[in-house]
């Protein structure tokens, strides 16, 4: 299945890199619907308060830059996301954990967040339903969504992408890093909702998301990045041809060798 859908993204890589940039920057609008929704009205007459201050004449000025916010939404999402790409390509790249297909890493990565994110933007809809879901949606669902989205972007990266000389190191750093940066992060917000006396569902959502990074992390890696070790070290160069022979062969032909 992940080898069909490599052939696919193989295709959709020729696609101009804007397109997909475009759609992304939709995604991330998605993404942050329920929060533009339920809070676009609040923003504007903060930004219509701030623009009165400085003249009169400028009063009501925000009424109509709705637009604005749902810009910026998509500008900043996708600014974030292609510097984190750079870096990352660019850090791979540099000790050989993929092959120089750097359109087909990129379309991947953005293929596989667009849905993600889009995924992220109906399932935060439900904020509106429960305002109580903001804190199991902020510290549970969006974590496991992009963690999955990971997970997928490895199975699909494999097939073509990733140097299988390196495909266990690599996993294994990126896994590294991201584990231990949401646990650091995800503690912090548990110690300050204990010390702010947050509510108890927000108490609740970041406990269950600490104790989530951990079973996650652990099933990832032993299901995951130790069969992705396992090739690396059972990986077998293929020796490359040597048709020198072959031409000298060719070239003295002539001369009766």
């Amino acid at each position: 299945m992940f080898r069909k859908i490599d052939k696919i993204n193989k295709k959709l890589a020729k696609v101009p890199s804007f397109l997909w940039i475009i759609l992304l920057g939709g995604s991330y609008i998605l993404r942050n619907l329920w929060d533009l929704l339920a809070n676009s009205d609040a923003q504007l007459a903060e930004m219509d308060a701030y623009m009165s201050q400085i003249a009169v004449e400028f009063t009501g000025f925000a009424d109509n830059l709705t637009w604005l916010l749902y810009f910026s939404a998509a500008v900043a999402g996708i600014i974030g996301f292609e510097i984190i790409l750079w870096i990352v390509y660019n850090y791979m790249s540099g000790r050989q954990y993929v092959n120089m297909e750097q359109q087909h890493f990129k379309t991947t990565a953005r293929l596989v967040f667009i849905f993600a994110n889009s995924l992220c933007g109906l399932i935060g809809l439900l904020n509106f339903v429960n305002e109580d879901f903001l804190y199991y949606y902020s510290y549970i669902i969006s974590f496991a969504i992009d963690t999955g989205a990971l997970v997928l972007m490895y199975f699909i990266m494999r097939e073509s992408i990733l140097n299988p000389r390196w495909q266990g190191t690599s996993l294994k750093k990126l896994f590294y890093f991201y584990f231990f940066l949401n646990g650091f992060v995800t503690s912090f917000y548990v110690i300050m909702n204990f010390s702010m006396q947050s509510s108890l569902h927000e108490i609740i959502a970041s406990l269950v998301a600490l104790a989530l990074i951990a079973l996650s992390g652990i099933a990832i890696y032993y299901l995951v990045v130790i069969g992705a070790l396992k090739k690396e070290r059972d990986f077998i160069p293929v020796p490359r041809e040597n048709h020198d022979d072959d031409n000298d062969n060719e070239i003295f032909k002539g001369y009766g060798f």
